[in-house]
């Protein structure tokens, strides 16, 4: 009796399958398939971190990361462009306080009164400050980004979505008619 158990058992252990991985395809024996692994959103807020758009790389969105870069050489442009302004302004502002007679506004700062220069002067260090502000923040949507999107990738859109609507009996203090809205996603 136990030889025939033990018979049944390894005739059958050909049909029993183990638990498999998420992501893994079973196909024939001797059929290879490609297996995708799946794609971890830490992993890709990660490589945003360290490097803006690449977690958009890693899930193999590279139009993402074209606009991602140009946000961020944006922000750095726009830093750029209004340090090098406010240093100027900060330069010929301090030439018209020192009261030196030797050291003189240059460039669009000739003849300009110092409340001009000083205007000029707030203005580019409120638009670098803003800059920073800014491309600061899309440092950090850039990780949020890439993070919500690899989420995303396995999001099921499926069209098994349905309405149930019958009527229901409750049974409180009192019996009382009512409809029972079901929403099924699957």
């Amino acid at each position: 009796m136990r030889y025939a158990i033990l018979c049944t058992i390894l005739l059958l252990s050909g049909l029993c399958h183990a638990q498999v991985p998420e992501g893994v395809v079973i196909g024939k024996i001797g059929e290879e398939k490609a297996v995708e692994e799946k794609k971890s959103p830490k992993t890709a807020s990660i490589l945003s971190a360290i490097l803006p758009g690449a977690g958009h790389i890693y899930i193999k969105k590279y139009h993402k990361t074209a606009i991602i870069w140009a946000g961020i050489g944006t922000g750095i442009y726009a830093y750029d462009f209004n340090q090098r302004f406010y240093k100027e302004a900060k330069t010929n502002y301090i030439a018209l306080l020192d009261g030196d007679p030797n050291t003189n506004p240059t460039g669009e700062y000739v003849g300009a009164s110092a409340e001009a220069v000083k205007a000029n002067m707030d203005f580019y260090r409120r638009n670098r400050d803003l800059s920073i502000i800014l491309t600061s923040l899309g440092y950090v949507l850039n990780i949020l980004w890439a993070s919500v999107d690899t989420h995303l990738l396995y999001f099921d859109v499926s069209e098994d979505i349905s309405l149930n609507i019958h009527p229901s009996l409750n049974y409180f203090d009192k019996p009382n008619l009512g409809l029972t809205f079901a929403l099924s996603l699957k």
